[in-house]
């Protein structure tokens, strides 16, 4: 046999070419013309990269400035899946960007077609204002005012101590008023089945109550001051009422003859001394007096005209440049600095002096504080105030 025969046989053998990475055992190996797609997961700058076809007897040329090692380079075998764990991460974290994608949009396209569905938003609810007895129309706030107005008014004339009850000619602009801001017929009489039952149902609104004890009258068309239909005359106006007829005068006694005279009911005794002249002792009113002294009266002046121009229909409140002269008589009876300006020390005088009347400020009435009616009073509109609208003085 030729030994050279022999070499080339075992040369043929050594250049045989080994299966690709990943190619079943036994399968036939690819064309030597036909490039293997590379491996996504060796990418070049990483150790172990894998040259597909590249022949390890051939020797490798390297670049410039590049040591080659003897005997070559040495390429480590690629992994034995091929890259596959590698290429189902990266298909399993597209699909999970897809799907968050996916559901973003959906989101968004389902927001979109909830405000194109949702209707738009009605009128606010409107809580409802009607107070029962009253013109559904009217305003609650001026008719709540006025209701508080009138329903002091009444009060204080039920505890003013003349017994004339309630109701009074004097006060037909406050009675006026409230019906004008109930949208009711403004005639000044109070009936029960109109005026009276609106301002129960107003003072409700606001808790509030008319006074226990307050009659209430229909004012029938045609009927008579009787105190059944309406007060009695002597109560409401009594300026219309006729004055009694003078008594008859007494026919005179005839005493017998013998009779001791009586004495006379004992009275103030006046004395005489040539130092002082003659003295006569004060005069000391009965109690059924009281009402009518002059301090009361002037206080009930004050406080009615105060109440009258708070519901004047002008909204200036209760204290008026025009009544200072009311103001200033006040004072002067009550031992007060008498300047016409009812601050705080007039206002409180005045409280004590209606006390024993049973009659209270309204709180609606402010209380100035000291020193305003000199630094604010020359400004402030309602204390300058002039109006047409004077419901008059009470004397």
């Amino acid at each position: 046999m030729n030994p050279y025969l022999v070499l080339f046989g075992l040369f043929l053998l050594t250049q045989k070419k080994s299966p690709a990475p990943g190619t079943p055992e036994g399968a036939p190996p690819a064309p030597a013309d036909v490039e293997e797609p590379p491996n996504e997961s060796l990418r070049p700058g990483r150790p172990g990269r894998h040259v597909p076809n590249q022949r390890l007897d051939k020797p490798i040329t390297s670049p410039p400035n590049v040591n080659v090692p003897e005997g070559g380079l040495e390429v480590a075998p690629p992994p034995a899946d091929g890259g596959a764990a590698q290429a189902a991460a990266d298909r399993a974290a597209a699909a999970q960007q897809a799907a968050r994608q996916a559901a973003q949009q959906a989101a968004a396209e389902a927001n979109a077609r909830a405000a194109q569905q949702q209707p738009p938003p009605g009128p606010a609810p409107v809580t409802s204002t009607v107070i029962p007895g009253c013109d559904p129309l009217a305003p609650r706030g001026p008719l709540q005012n006025a209701a508080k107005n009138m329903v002091e008014a009444l009060a204080i004339r039920m505890a003013d101590g003349t017994g004339r009850g309630a109701y009074r000619v004097e006060d037909m602009g406050i009675y006026k008023d409230f019906q004008r801001a109930a949208r009711l017929n403004s005639d000044g009489y109070p009936g029960k089945n109109g005026t009276m039952k609106c301002l129960s149902g107003a003072l409700s609104s606001i808790n509030l109550q008319l006074p226990a004890g307050l009659p209430l009258y229909p004012w029938a068309r045609g009927g008579s001051y009787d105190g059944v239909n309406a007060p009695r005359m002597a109560d409401w106006d009594p300026s219309k009422v006729a004055a009694p007829a003078r008594p008859a005068p007494a026919r005179p006694v005839r005493v017998p003859p013998g009779t001791p005279a009586q004495a006379p009911a004992p009275g103030p005794q006046a004395s005489y001394s040539p130092e002082t002249g003659f003295t006569v002792p004060p005069y000391v009113p009965a109690a059924s007096a009281a009402v009518t002294s002059p301090v009361l009266v002037a206080a009930q002046n004050m406080i009615t005209r105060m109440i009258k121009r708070l519901n004047d229909g002008t909204g200036y409140g209760a204290y008026r440049k025009a009544d200072m002269p009311i103001y200033k008589a006040f004072q002067g009876l009550a031992g007060l600095a008498v300047d016409g300006e009812p601050g705080k020390t007039t206002m409180d005088k005045l409280a004590v002096v209606l006390k024993p009347l049973f009659i209270t400020i309204p709180p609606s009435i402010p209380i100035k504080p000291a020193g305003w009616f000199s630094k604010y009073a020359a400004k402030d509109p309602g204390w300058n105030a002039t109006t047409p609208l004077d419901l008059g003085d009470i004397s």
